[in-house]
């Protein structure tokens, strides 16, 4: 596994959120599916932050590239 995988699978589980959320296509639903767009943009966006500076500071988006960044 690797980060740009799991930021693909966010992704993708937001925008069936959304499809969920809207389900019902009442004026309710609809506004909630779009703040819910909104506000997981926001999320989105600084979770490609994230991953971008791990992935520099590991050398690289897989998983075992990660080990010992923490570790004192």
């Amino acid at each position: 596994g690797d980060l740009v995988s799991m930021l693909a699978a966010w992704e993708i589980a937001a925008v069936a959120s959304a499809f969920l959320v809207a389900a019902r296509r009442t004026p309710a639903a609809l506004a909630a599916a779009q703040r819910y767009l909104v506000v997981h943009l926001a999320a989105g966006a600084a979770l490609l932050v994230g991953v971008l500076l791990l992935g520099q500071t590991a050398n690289g988006f897989a998983f075992e590239s990660l080990r010992g960044l923490g570790a004192g």
